[in-house]
């Protein structure tokens, strides 16, 4: 969706906003500034880091994750080694 900020800031029809983008911008960058960059090697775990934080939440990660992995590999076929 767009908005055209010439015009407003929240679009009076749909009432779509770039505040969460926003936002999202500039955590990314208040986090950067504070590890004083992040190397091309490391970004992609940085961001993703970033973004498990706010959806998953810190509390019970190891649960967090193995529900995702389980979701993510739901199609998979466990074999049962005797």
């Amino acid at each position: 969706m767009v908005v055209v900020h010439a015009n407003n800031f929240v679009n009076p029809l749909t009432g779509v906003h770039t505040q969460k983008v926003e936002l999202s911008c500039a955590n990314l960058k208040q986090g950067v500034k504070r590890r004083k960059g992040v190397s091309k090697d490391d970004l992609q775990a940085y961001l993703d880091d970033r973004m498990w934080r706010p959806w998953r939440g810190l509390d019970n990660i190891i649960v967090n994750i193995l529900t995702v992995l389980a979701v993510q590999f739901s199609n998979y076929v466990v074999l049962k080694l005797k």
